[in-house]
């Protein structure tokens, strides 16, 4: 995860948003401080301690570069439930559909188990 430590327990005060995606999201080429959920993070806190509210949020950055949403459905099927979100953010952008395919079709030529029932099907029926 590139952000800041984050206890795997949520605390009772925060709300919890996980934010799932590639290398936009996860902060290509900006310092960690110019990723933009970390700053999205600082101003909805910001926001928050001027009103009356005791709470606080929490947006954990789980992207990776080059990810599609079969690797981010691994991520949430692995990785995301002990930190309890309240919220996911999946982001997708629009060379995703190619990138997809790509992906799908050099794992199935390197014979991948992509663990999945339903991808496992759609590939079979598609013949890939």
């Amino acid at each position: 995860m590139r952000d800041k430590f984050y206890t795997k327990r949520k605390p009772d005060n925060v709300y919890r948003y996980v934010l799932l995606g590639a290398s936009t999201e996860m902060g290509w080429g900006v310092e960690g401080d110019e990723v933009f959920e970390s700053i999205v993070e600082e101003k909805l806190n910001e926001n928050l301690s001027t009103t009356s509210q005791a709470r606080r949020i929490e947006i954990l950055n789980f992207s990776v570069p080059s990810y599609t949403i079969i690797q981010t459905l691994k991520i949430i099927d692995e990785r995301i439930e002990e930190f309890n979100p309240d919220e996911l953010f999946i982001v997708a952008h629009g060379n995703y559909e190619r990138r997809l395919f790509d992906v799908i079709g050099r794992a199935a030529e390197a014979g991948i188990d992509f663990e999945f029932d339903f991808l496992k099907e759609l590939i079979n029926k598609l013949g890939i």
